[in-house]
């Protein structure tokens, strides 16, 4: 009797296992590989893959949820404008990544002048394959489709070195903090 009931409970325990495999976290990780597939545009309609954005030892990437209507967006991509040239002095790029169209950062481009790549990521593909898709948005609502505000830091080779987020979408890693992150890298790699 007790092996009558030990099999169906042992192939339900299976069945459970493979089913749950699908809802495995999808979130890219320290150490794992940027996806190399992704085309976008950039603010001035340019396609570019993430890889050809990356500065001679790497890159910042910053995603954020707008360039258009959020307010901490902007703060935050107007201070990487105004302290790029320590990132650039590392050999680093910066790249911000948002669900805007390419219309939209064009209009952030001429009012800011960030001297940087702004990437358009519409459809949301590469917010999704980073694992960073903020779910909590209602579809159909204007900002569905932004990204949970993050900051990779990448490479030369693409491999992800560190990630850098907070808890509350109003607040986002200090300069300084980032740079501390890059300037590990280019430590490590002299």
């Amino acid at each position: 009797m007790i092996h009558r009931i030990t099999v169906p409970i042992y192939v339900f325990l299976v069945f459970l296992s493979f089913s749950t495999l699908s809802y495995a976290d999808t979130s890219l990780k320290v150490g794992d590989q940027i996806p190399s597939n992704l085309v976008l545009s950039d603010q001035f309609g340019e396609e570019k893959t993430i890889q050809s954005t990356l500065g001679d030892k790497g890159a910042v990437l910053v995603f954020v949820r707008s360039a258009d209507w959020c307010p901490f967006c902007k703060a935050q991509l107007i201070d990487f404008r105004n302290n790029l040239t320590e990132f650039k002095d590392q050999g680093f790029s910066v790249v911000s990544i948002s669900y805007d169209s390419q219309q939209k950062l064009m209009k952030f481009e001429k009012k800011h002048q960030p001297e940087f790549t702004l990437l358009s990521d519409p459809n949301s593909e590469a917010i999704k394959a980073f694992g960073i898709f903020d779910d909590s948005q209602r579809e159909g609502s204007f900002s569905y489709g932004i990204p949970e505000p993050s900051i990779f830091i990448v490479d030369r080779l693409g491999n992800i070195k560190a990630i850098l987020a907070e808890e509350s979408y109003k607040e986002r890693p200090q300069i300084k903090s980032v740079m501390e992150e890059v300037m590990k890298i280019t430590q490590n790699n002299l």
